[in-house]
């Protein structure tokens, strides 16, 4: 039932379609503002009563661009003319337009969950509560779809009304909107792809490029994001000021945008012995700003997972597989491990500044240092890579911070707590670097408290494990 009735609903589409597809003006022509409604009534109709047919015709698509994006960008573009006399009444009908687009998706989601009766992590099921039947009008011609089909249409959504807020710059509603759909599917790579612009209209390059990275790395990448990751690295290389020496004092900005000036130069394999001036200065400068805590924890997991995807966009799964590229791929495979190698040795040495007492437990670099731990499980004969087995002090320092945390954890009971994901490795579900280790972690349990007590105890655990196994 579902089927024919949504292929009836969708044939009146076309004429809509080709009315809406012709020139207009928005302000005084009424009849386009008519037929966008009911082409809207229509693919909201269709969606639900038919999802599966719905989205092999591409009816989410040509929803969001004929039902409002292609106005909405019209408008935006009216609105920014300081010339044009119009120009409030533009911003007015833009305001408008964005407002009813935030209500029809909001309306749309809700629709689609309590049809299907999806449970989602910010919306729990109706049947939780004992409700167990649809509110849809025409529930019985309703074809049940496949969860993730399901998934797929709640995170499309949720996107959009994330952008709906971007263009009102509601940025921490965007944030929030773009979060939920990753909560939804973190294996799709549109939300992190819409973060990384939503950061990138804010000049935030380094979380801008890891949100990229994150939209590429995933089982589902989206696909311009791989320009948008060269576009943003290629800006960051900044011709006018190359590395021609080692520099052994920066600021943490200084260090920051240097970072990604040389993976700009790592991505293109170009200028590598310039890349290679500017791996020793950031490995000369990056232990003193860890120790001085100049950094955030957020900062040092976002260039720890930037140097992992560097190397695992040239090498795939297999970090020891580099005798397939070339050359210049190996000599860029090469100081990509000497980053990673130079970072873990920064965020060690400070142990031996640090009390050993309780607080040691919440050193802001433990969870960077974790990380790389679970990163190199996959291929741990990696450590025998001069990178690392010539930064003598490595290992001591690492033994250091097991032997002083080990005096915390007697009375910590950790059984209960081995499956469950950290903070950090929340943030990275789905990263396919990561993948392998992340295998032993239950992200769909119930997790711990960012703030509780157990979750430094559970990280400081886990870097045990590490050294034992």
């Amino acid at each position: 039932m579902g089927y024919k009735a949504a292929v009836q609903v969708l044939k009146q589409a076309d004429v809509l379609k080709a009315k809406l597809c012709k020139s207009c003006d928005l302000l005084t022509d009424t009849e386009i503002w008519v037929n966008q409604q009911q082409l809207q009534t229509i693919y909201h109709q269709v969606l639900v009563l038919d999802l599966e047919y719905a989205l092999d015709k591409k009816v989410e698509q040509e929803l969001w661009t004929l039902g409002f994006k292609n106005q909405i960008s019209t408008l935006q573009e009216l609105a920014k003319d300081k010339k044009n006399p119009k120009r409030q009444d533009f911003q007015a009908l833009l305001s408008w337009c964005l407002e009813a687009a935030s209500g029809f998706y909001l309306t749309l989601l809700q629709e689609l969950c309590t049809t299907f009766d999806l449970d989602l992590p910010f919306r729990r099921s109706g049947a939780i509560y004992g409700q167990f039947k649809s509110t849809y009008n025409n529930c019985e011609q309703v074809t049940t779809p496949q969860s993730s089909s399901c998934l797929y249409i709640c995170q499309y959504c949720l996107v959009h009304l994330g952008d709906i807020a971007r263009y009102r710059n509601q940025r921490q509603q965007a944030e929030n909107f773009y979060k939920q759909a990753i909560l939804v599917s973190p294996t799709s790579g549109q939300p992190y792809n819409q973060l990384a612009l939503l950061e990138a209209s804010q000049g935030n390059k380094l979380s801008t490029v890891f949100h990229y990275i994150r939209a590429i790395a995933v089982k589902n990448p989206f696909p311009v994001s791989s320009t948008n990751l060269s576009t943003t690295l290629t800006s960051a290389m900044d011709k006018d000021d190359p590395i021609i020496e080692i520099q052994t004092k920066m600021s943490v900005s200084k260090l920051v945008r240097l970072f990604l000036h040389i993976h700009g130069l790592l991505r293109t394999t170009t200028d590598l012995d310039q890349a290679e001036i500017g791996v020793k200065s950031i490995n000369a400068t990056l232990t003193a700003l860890v120790a001085t805590q100049s950094f955030t924890s957020d900062k040092l997991i976002k260039m720890v997972v930037i140097n992992m995807y560097a190397l695992w966009n040239i090498t795939g799964n297999d970090i020891m597989k580099v005798e397939e590229v070339t050359k210049d791929e190996r000599k860029a495979c090469q100081l990509i491990l000497d980053l990673i190698a130079g970072s873990l040795s920064a965020f060690l040495l400070p142990i031996y500044t640090l009390k050993n007492d309780e607080t040691l437990l919440e050193y802001y670099a433990l969870p960077a240092i974790k990380l790389i731990c679970f990163w190199v499980e996959k291929s741990p004969e990696i450590l025998n890579d001069a990178v690392f087995t010539n930064r003598l002090q490595i290992w001591p320092s690492f033994c250091k911070l097991l032997n002083n945390i080990q005096e915390h954890l007697k009375e910590f009971k950790c059984q209960a707590y081995e499956t469950i994901p950290l903070a950090e490795d929340k943030e990275l579900q789905g990263f396919l670097p990561l993948a392998e280790p992340f295998k032993s972690l239950n992200f769909k349990s119930d997790t711990i408290q960012t703030e509780s007590p157990s979750e430094k105890h559970i990280r400081a655990k886990r870097l045990i494990d590490f050294e034992s196994g």
